[in-house]
């Protein structure tokens, strides 16, 4: 979770690699796959490159328009879901067995495994992905940028001139992006979502044979319609659910990462521990307050109770919590990340956008429902500490004011957003600069607090710059073919407005 040393030690805490591991098994937007070093090394370097390329777009718009900007995006983040992502047939019984195994006693005597078992603790095999991967990924490359490749299409521009009457091959790598889009989608969400899809799919192309006293009739569209629709209008599959993702989403998940591999995580526990002290219901409190402030930079339910998990459990445990109440007090605490201001989950952004007000004022929606919740939360760990006979003993050592003076700048980066947010200032700008705030913040307490190791600071740093943007937080935007999947299928009001600058982006 970080690189600073904690103060706790009530209990010992699960190994961070079994904490990323328990992620990686129930996080559905997290990369299923264990990549090679060298593989998951230039993936991660890629998603930088992303990453840059999303920063350059915020500050200094592509004077193309937004449309242009998205179908780079989506040429260079789709490929990678199907590096990362496994195919999903037949694995089931492999996954089961890596979760458990990341979820194992810690502390457990180590025994031999049987055959064809890996021993707990011990890294997976890596699962590469195979020749028809790689065919899969070219040739998303290969139709997502064919809008914009000159000796293709024709470029950017021609390509849009034919919008209402595409050509043979216009209508091909149509159809074959919009293949190769649900199924990335089902790797990263299931089946549920591209059922959904062609079930719409269906309905357009098949709408003339609904009669016509029925509800929804409609004269039905042919396939070169549908593909127009999708590939070449500034709606489809370049709406406003993938501009969300390529612009707000991807800064404040990589905000989160960076908040993260800096110590906050560790500086929200250790706090929440400290402030409680020897209360009855201390751990569960803790466990609540932990949950919101992890939630504010986190914005994911599963990340966010898997790591708060991590620590207090062994706590909850020995303070004599049965299971079932201290794994639904983790689970509720963690689940409201997608409640917590200022990230919120992916579908605050996308709210937004669609009711065209800003992002702040979604934030000051979403305050009264956050401490509604977590009131409602406080109420039963308060109820539940009457009933069951906790016995808790405080960690030694933990004072809360040298906690906060160590990781004060935590909550500097915050108010950054709230504050620029409430100047008028564009959300994304916003979490740029509280990014780089928890960037510098967090490289200076790197530095002070491991004087003479420079290699150790500079591997703090690196997973600083390497984490925060890596593909473990610009990929699975992860499932951008979440969003270009659930496409926005309202025609544009003026065919001629098609690849003009979004609002967003100023």
């Amino acid at each position: 979770m970080s690189g600073h040393s904690s103060e706790t030690s009530t209990a010992t805490p699960v190994p961070q690699a079994n904490v990323d591991e328990l992620i990686a098994q129930y996080d559905e937007e997290l990369p299923q796959r264990t990549l090679t070093r060298r593989l998951d090394l230039g993936v991660g370097i890629v998603c930088f490159v992303i990453s840059l390329f999303v920063l350059n777009q915020v500050f200094f718009p592509l004077r193309q328009g937004n449309q242009f900007y998205l179908m780079w995006f989506l040429a260079f983040v789709l490929p990678l879901v199907f590096i990362c992502y496994r195919p999903g047939f037949g694995r089931k019984a492999e996954v089961a067995e890596n979760a458990a195994d990341a979820a194992a006693p810690i502390g457990a005597e180590a025994t031999p495994a049987p055959s064809g078992k890996r021993e707990v603790g011990t890294r997976r095999k890596s699962d590469n992905p195979s020749i028809i991967d790689w065919i899969l990924v070219a040739v998303t490359f290969l139709t997502c940028a064919y809008p914009v490749l000159p000796f293709f299409s024709g470029g950017f521009n021609e390509f849009l001139n034919r919008q209402g009457s595409l050509n043979s091959l216009d209508v091909i790598m149509g159809g074959v992006l919009l293949l190769l889009i649900l199924e990335a989608t089902r790797r990263t969400t299931g089946l549920i979502l591209p059922i959904f899809c062609v079930a719409f799919f269906l309905y357009s192309y098949y709408g003339a044979y609904i009669p016509i006293s029925w509800p929804g009739s409609h004269a039905g569209q042919n396939f070169d319609q549908i593909v127009n629709a999708l590939y070449n209008d500034a709606s489809g599959f370049y709406g406003i659910p993938l501009d969300v993702a390529a612009t707000y989403i991807v800064l404040f998940t990589i905000y989160g990462a960076v908040l993260d591999k800096t110590g906050a995580a560790s500086f929200f526990i250790d706090l929440s521990f400290s402030l409680f002290k020897k209360s009855k219901a201390a751990p569960g409190r803790t466990v609540a307050l932990s949950g919101f402030l992890l939630g504010t930079v986190s914005g994911s339910g599963t990340a966010t109770a898997v790591s708060l998990g991590a620590v207090t459990w062994p706590v909850l445990k020995k303070a004599g919590y049965p299971k079932e109440n201290a794994g639904g007090m983790l689970a509720a605490s963690g689940i409201g990340a997608i409640l917590s201001p200022p990230t919120l989950g992916a579908a605050a952004f996308i709210i937004a956008e669609l009711l065209n007000v800003s992002y702040g004022l979604v934030l000051l929606w979403a305050v009264v429902p956050t401490l509604l919740y977590y009131l409602g939360i406080f109420l039963a760990i308060e109820i539940d500490s009457r009933k069951i006979e906790v016995d808790y003993q405080p960690p030694p050592g933990l004072r809360a004011w040298p906690i906060l003076k160590r990781g004060f700048y935590h909550f500097i980066s915050l108010g950054i957003i709230v504050v620029f947010l409430a100047m008028g200032m564009a959300p994304f700008k916003a979490v740029v600069y509280a990014t780089l705030v928890g960037i510098g913040f967090g490289i200076i307490e790197i530095i002070i607090s491991r004087l003479g190791e420079p290699k150790t600071i500079l591997r703090a740093i690196w997973d600083v710059f390497y984490d925060g943007s890596g593909r473990h937080t610009a990929l699975p935007e992860r499932s951008e073919v979440r969003y270009s999947g659930c496409w926005d299928s309202r025609p544009p009001a003026d065919p001629g407005l098609a690849g003009t600058t979004s609002p967003i982006h100023g």
